[in-house]
């Protein structure tokens, strides 16, 4: 397993915002959970390229927005009792069902307090995921 140690934004989506082919408000944006076993490349670009690393999701996101270059959503969003493994990652990405042209977007492994992301009993309980702030998704 590789993570970054901080939330980013995969470089093929800036291409995608930059041509136009993501919209905040068609198709749906969505949130994924990823076990441990994900290793992330600069290269991802869609929502097949996680493979079998998806434990839970898509959990479509409530009123994406975006504001003063920041992308924003309601808080907070709820996986119900995800299994299969410990969650260390989740995933915003768009959501038409159609995983080989579903673009990646965002790659969070810190909570809003900063703390890493670490589910380590799914199944168990919810996993609530609160976005930052007021829904901060992420700021270009």
């Amino acid at each position: 397993m590789t993570l970054p140690s901080a939330n980013l934004v995969y470089p093929l989506a800036l291409e995608g915002f930059i041509r136009k082919q993501i919209d905040v408000a068609s198709p749906p944006l969505a949130l994924y959970a990823l076990k441990s076993t994900y290793s992330y490349s600069a290269t991802h670009q869609h929502v097949a390229d996680l493979g079998s690393s998806i434990i839970a999701g898509p959990v479509n996101l409530t009123s994406p927005t975006e504001s003063g270059g920041g992308l924003y959503c309601t808080n907070p969003v709820t996986f119900v009792t995800p299994s299969g493994g410990p969650i260390t990652a989740l995933v915003v990405a768009q959501n038409t069902s159609t995983p080989s042209t579903d673009l990646l977007i965002a790659l969070l492994v810190r909570n809003a307090d900063t703390t890493p992301i670490n589910e380590p009993t799914p199944g168990a309980v919810n996993l609530i995921y609160t976005f930052p702030g007021t829904g901060l998704i992420l700021q270009v």
